[in-house]
């Protein structure tokens, strides 16, 4: 698929959300897997991914994405810039 689309998505992963039956992948970031842990100052540890997923859950809750979509990447999923109106939620997600 190409060109925009205008839909809500579901959130799959940190970095991954299907819009309509298309499965795309922001472009433009990493986000960490779901079950990955990262470190905090005094060797802590905590579920970096989940809340990557959580944050990305919070910028798309009720809203209505444009997602342009474009040629597949190295893992198979098309890559896409999806927007909420001027924001790039991929952007957003890594502030």
């Amino acid at each position: 698929m190409s060109g925009p689309v205008l839909i809500a998505p579901s959130i799959l992963a940190a970095d991954f959300v299907r819009v309509g039956a298309d499965t795309v992948r922001l472009a433009s970031i990493e986000a960490p897997d779901r079950e990955q842990r990262c470190n905090r100052p005094g060797n802590k540890r905590w579920r970096c991914g989940d809340a990557a997923m959580a944050a990305l859950q919070r910028l798309t809750l009720g809203k209505t994405l444009k997602c342009t979509i474009g040629a597949a990447g190295a893992d198979g999923a098309a890559m896409g810039v999806c927007l909420d109106g001027s924001i790039d939620i991929g952007q957003a997600l890594v502030k």
